[in-house]
């Protein structure tokens, strides 16, 4: 019975090990996403389309040692000049890469702005 109670105690702590890798991992993205908030709905706009579609791509390390990627773009959300979509992504190296050459980030975050400069869903 102290085997299972072992099992149960180990699987909590590598849960909240978890948990707060997912946390700062978070932390991180949404700190870099949050800059493009300020920026208004033609700022945004210049940029899509114009093969300078991503914002940023930025390289760092978290608290732990482990090296990280975050890449922000922008395109419409639903027609041309309508709603435009900021979406950042956050992975950890090495990546995990998919089949047909593509990857898996480990979390994501993204805002709407309308044309009026007011965000989706906020």
């Amino acid at each position: 019975m102290g085997r299972v109670g072992h099992k149960d105690a180990l699987h909590q702590l590598l849960d909240e090990a978890c948990e707060v890798d997912t946390a700062e991992k978070l932390a991180v993205l949404s700190k870099c996403l949050g800059r493009f908030r300020d920026w208004t709905h033609s700022q945004l706009s210049a940029r899509i389309g114009s093969g300078n579609d991503r914002l940023e791509f930025t390289e760092g390390v978290l608290s732990d040692g482990t090296q990280y990627q975050i890449e922000i773009s922008v395109f419409w959300d639903d027609r041309s000049h309508g709603d435009i979509r900021v979406v950042g992504d956050i992975t950890t190296l090495p990546q995990t890469v998919l089949p047909g050459g593509g990857y898996m980030p480990n979390a994501c975050e993204s805002f709407i702005m309308k044309p009026d400069g007011s965000f989706v869903d906020e």
